[in-house]
């Protein structure tokens, strides 16, 4: 535990502008702090806190490491910025209404550039301009992925650019319903931008609202780490003069009001004052340790047996893992409903396709997705307890 907390504290340092410590963080192998911090997306956050004390403490091969998290990190919002923003044209001039989503505003709420480090950029789009989009996508030299199939578009270019351009913020399915419905008219509510005629946004509340929204189903598959906790945090800090009690409302038509209530709590807790952090965490409450132990072993992206046991429970509930209950969770994995197929399968959509949907599943998860499915067998044969 005491590598996490130095990733908190270096964290906290850094979103408060605070120059660490090197006698909180020193270790005589560093490498494990960088990779946690690489693991968790925050390592060209930490790397913004380590410069104001030089890096000392930290190995010369460690320091290099988080000098090029940093510079990387700069180098490709810069470079997302530029390509950005003649996509935000081409929808003005085709009258397409698009919105930009998640890390595209929450890097500007960080205090400095380059700090908040993303993997992709993500739009919202009038899924009316759909052909245009990807006509003038691929004439840039993009290659596109999965257009038309799910709720988002994926379109890559190197070095770095991975646009998704969302048709829709979430699936229907999500949260049996709820949260696909909420977000289901957004352009029914989405605020127009100053000076743009299809620009829009969202106001801070609904922004906030929408992240933690994300998180959650993040949080409830295979986990969510750290910067989630210092997004949190910056956005509770920018948008100050916000209706905590709408906010309140609304989380809590999604289901997600006690899991922002617990990730907002742990946010100020261990990240408001870097002074305060190692006796914040050593102070949790067991159901505080609980859920930061969860946090802690998930990661930006979260992991494979996070995300195996949260579908377990799911789709079987909790209690003993017995030889009854792997089966019946093998066979809705490999067998599962339309309703869970449509968003990634949309010919499942049509009753007849389903079997064949199924026979295209199966052979891919003993060819492409090999790996991936003998690890989730294993982790779920080894599971004794839900």
């Amino acid at each position: 535990m005491s590598d996490n907390k130095e990733l908190l504290y270096l964290a906290a340092c850094a979103i408060n502008g605070i120059k660490p410590d090197e006698y909180i963080y020193a270790k005589e192998n560093s490498e494990i702090l960088f990779k946690t911090a690489r693991r968790h997306g925050i390592a060209a956050l930490v790397a913004y806190a380590l410069e104001k004390n030089e890096y000392k403490g930290i190995d010369l091969t460690t320091a290099s490491a988080f000098r090029t998290e940093k510079d990387k990190s700069v180098r490709k919002i810069m470079l997302f910025d530029v390509e950005r923003k003649v996509i935000l044209d081409f929808f003005e001039k085709e009258g397409i209404r698009y919105l930009p989503l998640k890390g595209i505003i929450l890097q500007e709420l960080y205090p400095e550039y380059g700090m908040r480090q993303m993997a992709d950029n993500d739009i919202l789009y009038d899924v009316k301009g759909q052909k245009k989009l990807k006509d003038f996508m691929v004439s840039r030299g993009f290659t596109a992925k999965g257009v038309g199939v799910g709720v988002h578009d994926c379109y890559y270019k190197e070095p770095v650019y991975n646009f998704e351009m969302h048709t829709k913020l979430f699936d229907q399915s999500l949260h049996g319903g709820v949260i696909g419905d909420y977000y289901a008219d957004v352009w029914d509510w989405a605020m127009p931008d100053e000076g743009k005629r299809f620009g829009y946004h969202m106001k801070y509340e609904d922004f906030y609202i929408y992240v933690l929204a994300h998180a959650g189903k993040h949080h409830n598959g295979s986990g969510t780490g750290i910067r989630t906790l210092v997004d949190i945090l910056v956005m509770d800090r920018a948008f100050k003069t916000f209706d905590r009690s709408y906010v309140e409302t609304e989380l809590d038509k999604l289901g997600i009001k006690t899991l922002e209530e617990k990730l907002h709590n742990l946010s100020v807790k261990l990240l408001s004052d870097p002074d305060k952090t190692y006796d914040a965490f050593n102070g949790l409450t067991d159901d505080e340790r609980q859920e930061m132990d969860y946090i802690l072993s998930s990661g930006t992206y979260g992991t494979l047996e996070n995300g195996v046991k949260n579908r377990m429970i799911k789709e079987i509930g909790v209690g003993p893992v017995t030889k009854k209950v792997r089966l019946k969770y093998y066979f809705k994995r490999i067998f599962p409903n339309q309703e869970t197929m449509v968003p990634y399968f949309p010919p499942a959509k049509y009753k007849p396709l389903i079997p064949f949907v199924w026979i295209f599943r199966i052979l891919r998860g003993m060819t492409t997705r090999r790996k991936k499915a003998l690890n989730e067998f294993k982790i779920v044969e080894k599971q004794k307890e839900l």
